[in-house]
């Protein structure tokens, strides 16, 4: 969105029945409000920053993460559901970060890390089975974990703020690594 274009998301339809309707409230606000489409809103009409000389591209989705702990603590998940789907997404986000660990630092093998994952996780996630997770972690390390370390760090600096200030001085920056955001608290 910008000042004078709404925002659009597209709904992937294919199979859209297999796609449990109790995940889409976290889904909506991982995605749009207050999600991606806020951060990612805001991070293109903001003029280039000191601290956006760094990449960081996992403040993309440890945002998307915080988002639906916002809409948690803002009473979206009230049906029981709703709240469940919340928590299969935490704990799919966490699996991953988890697995990224065991395969890259403790060498674990495809398998072991597939056992884990049905472990911690139960059924995959509707759009992300784990043959596809299990084929991109190995390609990309540390991401996952670096997505789950943005997304505890912003949770963790919001402590005793106003939402509204804090959230605004967060996203004036664009994407932030950990210890920038760390640099928001004061």
């Amino acid at each position: 969105p910008t000042p004078t274009r709404p925002g659009a998301y597209v709904v992937d339809l294919k199979d859209i029945r297999r796609r449990p309707s109790w995940t889409l409230p976290s889904v909506v606000a991982h995605e749009l409000l207050p999600g991606h489409m806020i951060q990612l809103g805001l991070e293109g009409a903001t003029p280039p920053h000191p601290l956006r000389i760094d990449y960081a591209s996992a403040f993309v989705e440890g945002w998307g993460i915080y988002a639906e702990q916002l809409a948690e603590k803002a009473g979206a998940y009230a049906d029981p559901h709703d709240a469940l789907g919340h928590i299969h997404w935490l704990r799919f986000r966490v699996a991953r970060a988890l697995v990224d660990l065991g395969i890259h630092l403790h060498g674990w093998s495809i398998e072991q890390a597939r056992e884990r994952l049905i472990e911690w996780q139960g059924e995959p996630a509707y759009f992300a089975p784990f043959d596809v997770e299990l084929a991109r972690i190995p390609l990309e390390p540390a991401t996952r974990v670096a997505e789950a370390m943005a997304w505890l760090t912003i949770a963790d600096t919001d402590r005793g703020k106003s939402p509204v200030a804090y959230h605004t001085a967060l996203l004036a920056h664009g994407r932030l690594r950990v210890d920038d955001i760390r640099k928001i608290r004061s």
